[in-house]
């Protein structure tokens, strides 16, 4: 009988080749912009009725420009413009929250509130993929003196954690260790910028499972809500099933 060792060999020789050919393009196009620049970096006009086109790409100089250049901050997280008035709050992934001018040259932050010691993060290796996740001003900050509030969302710091290390991915897994994701809010004087001591309101208290995909995007929409969106924390399944779960959604 025939063999037709030397036929299957041509074509799987055939087929590693065209696999190998189509591997080499997708890395291209994946990683390109990695070595080759991001294409267009500078703003031009666009009409969708005359504009057909993508126009030429590649500038001389970056089209953009460093902004507060004499300002550090450690991993900074939330970036907010104060409602009515001309300063900036910053979040840091540790649970340092400060104010400054929306001058770009300012050279002063100052500090509101630092929970720190409250809150886990991955720097620390408390919580893998954790920290200071989000912040929203309410709309009415500094206008109405009922609604000084902050409302910030993060990862606590347990005592005993066992999620300091990525620990993989898996549908339905739900491992808990402690910690806790938060969602609260307090008051600042809008005069001040300081906080106003006794005003912490913790509004949600969620077990935190897993490695990643906390959530923690905030904002408030035209109906005066506050929306706040959920990671389905590494099990996949979460985001599937609304009804039964808070994770992997908006609320």
């Amino acid at each position: 009988m025939k063999n037709n060792y030397d036929f299957n060999f041509k074509k799987l020789k055939k087929y590693l080749y065209i696999s190998s050919i189509t591997a080499f393009a997708a890395a291209i196009m994946s990683f390109g912009p990695m070595f080759f620049g991001p294409g267009m970096t500078t703003p031009e006009p666009f009409s969708i009725g005359s504009n057909t086109s993508f126009p030429a790409g590649g500038v001389g100089s970056p089209a953009y420009e460093v902004a507060f250049p004499n300002l550090d901050f450690d991993s900074p997280i939330t970036f907010n413009p104060v409602p009515n008035d001309n300063k900036i709050v910053i979040g840091q992934l540790n649970g340092e929250i400060y104010w400054i001018g929306e001058d770009n040259g300012t050279t002063q932050k100052e500090l509101i509130v630092d929970w720190s010691s409250e809150v886990g993060d991955r720097n620390e290796g408390a919580v893998w993929d954790g920290g200071f996740l989000g912040l929203a001003i309410h709309p009415e900050f500094g206008v109405d003196p009922t609604k000084n509030f902050m409302f910030v969302y993060y990862s606590t710091n347990a005592a005993n954690n066992a999620l300091g290390t990525n620990q993989g991915f898996r549908c339905n897994r739900e491992n808990f260790s402690g910690n806790y994701l938060i969602l609260e809010r307090f008051r600042v004087d809008p005069n001040t910028m300081l906080f106003v001591a006794d005003s912490r309101e913790m509004m949600m208290r969620r077990e935190l499972y897993n490695t990643t995909h906390r959530g923690g995007g905030m904002t408030f929409g035209q109906d005066g809500f506050l929306y706040l969106t959920t990671g389905d924390q590494a099990t996949y399944v979460s985001a599937q099933d609304p009804i039964n779960n808070l994770d992997g959604g908006v609320l």
